[in-house]
This record gives structure tokens, sequence and C-alpha cells, in this order.
């Protein structure tokens, strides 16, 4: 996989997966990138495991809301809204 990766800080790296973040202009917040090798699963099942938003939401603790606002159609992008938990600590 070659995806730049130099401007992210790594907070997490093991044999199986490495986690990144790099902060969002003016903002408390992170972005965070996971790059993972998961024995035994698709990408496909990843990705909807990661996109369906009722799967997300069994697994993913820091979702509070996450909903289709408009949805992806020929012609236009999909929209959404998305609610997280976050400690300012």
């Amino acid at each position: 996989m070659n995806e730049e990766i130099s401007s992210w800080e790594n907070t997490l790296k093991n044999d199986t997966i490495s986690i990144y973040r790099r902060p969002v202009h003016d903002s408390p917040s992170f972005v965070i990138k996971a790059i993972a090798e998961i024995d035994n699963v698709s990408k496909d099942e990843v990705y909807f495991a990661i996109y369906d938003t009722k799967k997300r939401m069994s697994w993913d603790k820091v979702f509070k809301e996450f909903k289709i606002i408009i949805p992806e159609s020929d012609n236009q992008n999909e929209i959404i809204y998305m609610s997280v938990k976050v400690s300012l600590t």
C-alpha cells in the first residue's frame, strides 16, 4: 500500500495494524486513519461494517448519531449527518 502518511502521527503499530492521527485545523478534533490486515474477512465485509450505519452503530461506540440526509444519486453526492462523542480533557 503506497499511501502518503508523512503528515500523520503514528499512535499504534504492531504486526497487524497501524493507526495514525492528524489534527483538524482550528478544531480540537483529529482525523484517524487505520491500516490493518484482517484474516478471513473480505474488503467488502470491512467496507460494509464501516459504511452501513445500522451495523456501525452496533459496534462503534464513538458515534452518537449517524444518518443519511440526502442519498447518493447519479448527479448528487450523498450528504450525511454524523454526531460523535467527544471528551475534552
